[in-house]
This record gives C-alpha cells, structure tokens and sequence, in this order.
C-alpha cells in the first residue's frame, strides 16, 4: 500500500505539534508564592486552600526577606495585574491573565505572630482579605445526630457545571473573562456604598482604624455580587440591585470583623485579660443564680 500521503500529514504534525491540553492544577494547601506562580504558568486559575495556615504564612515563602515581595505578588493577582518572577538561578517569566482565589484557616496566635509587624497591613495585604474571627464554640458542641443538607447536592451539581464552562484563554494561556455588566440600579446602589464608606474613613470615622481594609470593601462587594450573579444566571445578563444589595450587605459584615478583630489585636494583654475575667464572674454570679 502507499503510505506516502499518511507520512507527509504525519511530518507536518511533527512540524506544527498541536497544543498540549491544559491540565487543571485548581487546589493547593501547602504551597509558597513562588510554587504559585509556577502553577500559574501550567493552569491560568488556582485556589489556595488551607484549613491550617500556619504552612502558608509561617513558610518559606513569607519569610523575613521575601515577605513583602511575595505579599506585593498576591496582591498583583488579587488585582489582575500581570506578575513577574525574576530568578538569578533559574528562568525568569512573566504571567499575565491569571487569577488566584485563596482561603485560609490560621490560629489566633500564627496570625498575631504573622501581622505584628505591621508590614502586612502596610502593604495591604489584609486588606484584600474577607476577615472573620467566630466567636468560640468549645462548651457547647454537644452531640447531636447529623442533620440532613437538603440542598447540597443541588449546590454541588452547580458548582460542576461552572467548572465546566471552558476557559476562555490566549496563546499564552491568559484568560480572556467575560465582562458582567452592572444594571443602572445596581450601578447606583454601589455607587451610594462607596460613598457611604468613604465618609467613614476621615479621622472620627467609623472606619477610620481600619481605612486598609475599607478601602477595598467596595471592590470586594462588586465582586460578590457579580458571584452571586454568576451562580444563579451563569455568563448572561446584567448584575441586579438585588445582587448588589446582598454583596454590599456581605461585604460590610466583614468590614466589620476586620474592625472588631484589628482592634483586639491592638488593645494591650493585660485589659483583655480583665475583660476575660469580668466576662468569667459574670458567669459564675448567673451560676450562683441557677
């Protein structure tokens, strides 16, 4: 047989290789910025995870002399700016159209340990983050039997079908996203609440301790509402007041644990101390009662 027709498609394959198929590296615990950002060269879009952070901000990766830069780096990602890795000792490279979502669990004392210096906040590194310190359960988890998730089989099933929709991406492996639309009403609404916590932030403010994070509460509240968007409508249509009312709520609650936690973490050892105890003497007068 004549094989000569299937041997020249094959050395122009051999020539014009096809692309390799992205392989998704999505979740990552235990990973310093620098592993990052190769990631990001394989897979354009990866989510930090960690039920025990002390591995991200006690690591390598935020150490005394890499700290700052490495902050600097994230918060690049947080803003869809393109990042670049200068290395004397290995390849250098830049990374542009790449996003990070990130979420951490650290103790009180790693997160102390880690913001003590005030860099972190300096550089706005908290500020990008939605802070929330619960009030401890220990004394009260009681067995109980499991109760039944009505709906979280059909939350699972639509977060499938959002990791589903193909990336839309360049020769470069950059994304290239879709832009949502605000709808006038919705537009107004965040307009109002930028405003809103813009006045908060002079010197008698209510914010006025925590301008860091303020700052970026009406970014984080947009970008809330445009998930609440996408989990119910997906790509198609606008942004609704309704869907901003909801982020704006979102993201002023958490605003006001960043409050609540930066200024406990500024009031000195022994007044939390005192507090601790007026708190155990009143427990133990209602005791005394029963």
């Amino acid at each position: 047989q004549d094989y000569s027709e299937a041997a020249e498609k094959m050395r122009e394959l051999e020539a014009n290789p096809p692309p390799a198929p992205l392989i998704p590296d999505l979740i990552m615990q235990d990973q310093t910025p620098e592993g990052m950002a190769k990631a990001l060269k394989r897979y354009p879009s990866i989510c930090l995870l960690s039920s025990e952070a002390a591995v991200v901000l006690g690591g390598h990766g935020m150490g005394k002399d890499s700290a700052s830069r490495n902050q600097g780096m994230m918060n690049d990602l947080w803003s869809g700016q393109p990042i670049k890795i200068t290395r004397a000792m290995a390849e250098s490279f830049s990374l542009h159209g790449r996003r990070l979502s990130a979420g951490l669990a650290v103790q009180q004392s790693v997160l102390s340990a880690f913001a003590k210096d005030g860099a972190a906040r300096g550089i706005g590194f908290f500020a990008r983050f939605l802070i929330t310190q619960p009030d401890s359960t220990k004394g009260t988890r009681f067995y109980k039997a499991p109760s039944e998730w009505r709906h979280l089989s059909a939350w699972r099933d639509r977060i499938h079908t959002l990791l589903n929709i193909p990336l839309q991406i360049d020769i470069d492996n950059a994304l290239q996203p879709h832009l949502l639309q605000l709808a006038p009403d919705a537009r107004q609404l965040w307009i109002e609440g930028y405003n809103a916590i813009e006045r908060e932030l002079g010197q008698f403010g209510e914010f006025a301790d925590v301008g860091d994070v303020a700052s970026k509460s009406a970014d984080n509240a947009a970008r809330i509402a445009g998930l609440l968007h996408l989990y119910q409508h997906g790509l198609v249509g606008r942004v609704t007041a309704d869907e901003m009312r909801c982020g704006l709520a979102l993201a002023l609650w958490h605003l006001n644990e960043s409050k609540r936690y930066f200024t406990k973490a500024k009031t000195d050892e022994k007044t939390l101390l005192a507090a601790r105890l007026e708190s155990l003497d009143d427990a133990a007068v209602a005791l005394a009662g029963q």
